[in-house]
């Protein structure tokens, strides 16, 4: 974690209750210099802090039975600075009121202290005089950790030291908890914050890691000294994390640094994540930040017939990586139109490559296509010549819904004119026939209906039964209407 720096802004005046409550803490440290100490918790090393508790005893007794005479000549205060800055901060008490008081400014708050004596490093007269602030109170201690590499935790009721060797005190775990949202269940994906001394571990699940402005890890260093002794770590999952794995690097160090947010951190890994996979040969379809599947794709998108044919077409073009946003056929055929669209016009429609905008490649396969499906549907039904206006409506809509589905073939027929009686009889057959006929029946006249009732089971077999029986199919219709019993086939 970045190291805090500490901004001086001068002095202010105390309140007076400010000024007495700074007095009784001083007070308490006076009855037991002692409290600075951190608890040693810690075995088969040498304690760093049993010179600065003589110090501070020392200190304590000079300050109360300070030499006279000559004698003052050859015994003087410990110089340990610790032990200058409780020596300082008795000379307050004893005066009965504060001297000149600084502020220092941090990024989590201000600190307010006594001034007092020369040559004392502010961090320890700002950590011995708020001894009590589980922030302010490490100040004291940053040169021991820089000097003797050991692991210091400020815990609420004082310090712990775990000299050379991390180990992360389970009530300073629970407090990092409680500051943020997450849960003790493994996520498959997310993010998972862990203590290898304590052998423990949360885990922010996605919906919370994207959402949060926090910087979730700083909780759980921001009480031990030094911040990165690497007892504590990360680990992300994403679910691109199969296809570029991420464990290190500038974006990890950044967010252990404190400089970015929760939020932040996933967002970058996710692009880190896209920039690799776009550098690979494989092919495979993101949409947003999930791999996904012809069969997904097909599930999670409304497509009509023509659409899931071109779909499953260009899903067997993708021969790289293609980055969607959404669920968007129109997103990967604008991926695909330099590969596979234009070439795909060229044999087919070379007439339609004209009219690319950038921005209409699905709208010119669709026309290319539906030809191409619509004359292949078509294919094995027979071709007329010299047919009755009634029986050339029915062939033209029959052959429409065979080839363009339902959709189709009810909007010709809703916008079908209506005024040759055989013509709207035959329209609301067919009408009947695809059950769309609720609404439409006030625009005809009871006798079309009648006569369009009784021919229905003559239409249907035209939309159904097969092309080899269409031909015979028509030619019923025709015989009943009244018309030529043998069709001429082109």
């Amino acid at each position: 974690m970045a190291k805090q720096r500490i901004r001086l802004r001068g002095t202010r005046t105390q309140s007076k209750v400010a000024q007495k409550k700074l007095m009784e803490k001083l007070k308490a440290l006076y009855e037991d210099p002692l409290i600075l100490l951190p608890k040693c918790e810690h075995e088969g090393e040498s304690c760093p802090y049993e010179q600065l508790k003589s110090d501070l005893i020392e200190t304590k007794d000079y300050f109360d039975n300070p030499p006279s005479g000559f004698s003052s000549w050859f015994k003087g205060a410990p110089r340990d600075k610790t032990a200058r800055a409780v020596m300082a901060s008795f000379e307050i008490l004893d005066e009965g009121k504060l001297p000149v008081v600084a502020v220092a400014k941090f990024p989590t708050g201000e600190a307010t202290y006594a001034v007092r004596g020369a040559g004392i490093p502010k961090e320890k007269m700002i950590g011995v005089q708020n001894y009590e602030n589980q922030t302010l109170r490490m100040l004291l201690h940053l040169n021991y950790v820089k000097k003797y590499g050991i692991n210091l935790y400020s815990v609420k009721n004082g310090m712990i030291c775990t000299g050379k060797t991390p180990n992360y005190p389970n009530e300073l775990w629970k407090q990092a908890v409680s500051e943020i949202k997450c849960n003790e269940e493994e996520q498959k994906f997310g993010m998972a914050i862990s203590s290898e001394s304590l052998q423990k571990k949360i885990y922010l699940n996605s919906n919370v890691w994207k959402k949060s402005n926090k910087n979730s890890f700083s909780s759980f260093i921001k009480y031990q000294m030094p911040p990165d002794n690497g007892d504590i770590d990360v680990e992300i999952r994403t679910p691109l994390s199969e296809k570029a794995h991420i464990t290190g690097g500038t974006i990890i160090e950044e967010y252990k640094a404190g400089k970015i947010t929760d939020k932040e951190l996933r967002a970058q890994i996710i692009k880190k994540q896209k920039e690799r996979i776009a550098e690979s040969s494989e092919a495979i379809v993101i949409v947003g930040e999930q791999e996904t599947s012809l069969s997904d794709f097909k599930e999670k998108s409304k497509l009509n017939e023509l659409d899931k044919e071109i779909i499953s077409k260009l899903f067997d073009a993708v021969d790289s990586p293609i980055f969607l946003t959404d669920y968007s056929l129109s997103q990967l055929s604008e991926n695909l139109w330099s590969d596979y669209i234009r070439a795909i016009l060229e044999e087919k429609e070379p007439n339609l490559i004209e009219r690319y905008n950038g921005n209409n490649a699905l709208e010119l396969l669709r026309k290319t296509l539906e030809r191409k499906i619509t004359s292949e549907k078509m294919k094995g039904l027979p071709e007329f010549t010299n047919l009755d206006k009634s029986i050339k409506l029915a062939d033209s809509i029959a052959k429409l819904y065979r080839s363009k589905g339902k959709a189709a073939a009810s909007k010709r027929l809703i916008s079908e004119d209506l005024s040759d009686h055989t013509n709207a009889a035959i329209v609301w057959g067919f009408l009947s026939c695809l059950g769309i006929e609720k609404g439409e029946a006030w625009k005809y006249e009871e006798t079309a209906m009648s006569f369009g009732n009784e021919v229905k089971n003559l239409i249907d077999p035209l939309l159904h039964n097969s092309d080899k029986e269409y031909l015979n199919s028509l030619s019923d219709l025709s015989k009943r209407l009244g018309h030529q019993e043998e069709l001429e086939v082109i």
